[in-house]
Protein backbone atom coordinates (compact mmCIF):
# COMPACT_ATOMS: atom_id res chain seq x y z
CA UNK A 1 0.00 0.00 0.00
CA UNK A 2 1.75 3.52 -0.85
CA UNK A 3 2.34 5.66 1.50
CA UNK A 4 0.26 9.11 2.00
CA UNK A 5 2.15 12.05 2.61
CA UNK A 6 0.56 14.82 4.62
CA UNK A 7 1.41 18.33 4.95
CA UNK A 8 2.29 19.77 8.67
CA UNK A 9 -0.80 21.82 8.65
CA UNK A 10 -2.53 18.45 8.34
CA UNK A 11 -0.63 16.85 11.16
CA UNK A 12 -0.38 19.84 13.18
CA UNK A 13 -4.17 20.93 12.72
CA UNK A 14 -6.42 18.26 11.28
CA UNK A 15 -7.06 21.10 8.13
CA UNK A 16 -6.81 18.82 4.88
CA UNK A 17 -5.32 20.80 1.80
CA UNK A 18 -5.28 20.75 -2.10
CA UNK A 19 -2.89 19.16 -3.11
CA UNK A 20 -1.24 21.91 -4.84
CA UNK A 21 -1.18 23.84 -1.37
CA UNK A 22 0.74 20.90 -0.19
CA UNK A 23 3.08 20.67 -2.42
CA UNK A 24 3.95 24.55 -1.96
CA UNK A 25 4.06 24.33 2.01
CA UNK A 26 7.29 21.64 1.46
CA UNK A 27 8.81 24.16 -0.93
CA UNK A 28 9.11 26.82 1.53
CA UNK A 29 12.38 28.22 2.77
CA UNK A 30 12.62 29.36 6.27
CA UNK A 31 14.62 32.24 7.12
CA UNK A 32 16.35 33.88 10.15
CA UNK A 33 17.22 37.18 10.48
CA UNK A 34 19.85 37.67 13.25
CA UNK A 35 19.02 41.52 13.52
CA UNK A 36 15.58 40.00 15.41
CA UNK A 37 17.46 39.00 17.86
CA UNK A 38 20.85 40.90 18.00
CA UNK A 39 20.27 44.11 16.93
CA UNK A 40 22.19 45.89 14.34
CA UNK A 41 23.44 42.19 12.68
CA UNK A 42 21.82 42.23 9.16
CA UNK A 43 23.23 38.40 8.95
CA UNK A 44 20.37 36.15 7.21
CA UNK A 45 20.11 32.84 6.86
CA UNK A 46 18.04 30.30 4.40
CA UNK A 47 17.32 26.46 5.11
CA UNK A 48 15.06 23.91 3.79
CA UNK A 49 13.75 23.04 7.24
CA UNK A 50 13.70 24.26 10.85
CA UNK A 51 16.21 21.94 12.00
CA UNK A 52 19.12 23.09 9.41
CA UNK A 53 18.37 26.17 10.47
CA UNK A 54 18.63 26.17 14.21
CA UNK A 55 22.34 24.58 13.44
CA UNK A 56 23.30 27.36 11.69
CA UNK A 57 21.28 30.34 13.46
CA UNK A 58 23.55 28.68 16.51
CA UNK A 59 26.59 28.29 14.23
CA UNK A 60 26.87 32.33 13.65
CA UNK A 61 25.78 33.04 17.29
CA UNK A 62 28.79 30.99 18.82
CA UNK A 63 30.97 32.79 15.74
CA UNK A 64 30.06 35.95 15.25
CA UNK A 65 28.44 36.90 18.79
CA UNK A 66 30.66 34.44 20.84
CA UNK A 67 27.38 33.13 22.64
CA UNK A 68 28.97 30.70 24.44
CA UNK A 69 26.11 28.75 26.00
CA UNK A 70 22.52 28.76 24.58
CA UNK A 71 19.92 28.61 27.17
CA UNK A 72 16.04 27.34 26.64
CA UNK A 73 15.05 30.94 26.51
CA UNK A 74 17.20 31.96 23.71
CA UNK A 75 16.43 28.78 21.51
CA UNK A 76 12.89 29.39 22.12
CA UNK A 77 13.40 33.56 20.69
CA UNK A 78 15.32 31.99 17.53
CA UNK A 79 12.82 29.67 16.88
CA UNK A 80 9.80 32.64 17.33
CA UNK A 81 11.43 35.12 14.62
CA UNK A 82 11.61 31.90 11.78
CA UNK A 83 9.85 33.03 9.24
CA UNK A 84 8.49 30.65 6.27
CA UNK A 85 10.04 32.57 2.82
Amino acid sequence: MAQVQTSSLTRKYGVTMPHSLAALEARMVKVFECGSVVPGCNHVIHAEDESELMVEAIRHLRSAHEVEHLTERLKARLRAVIKDE
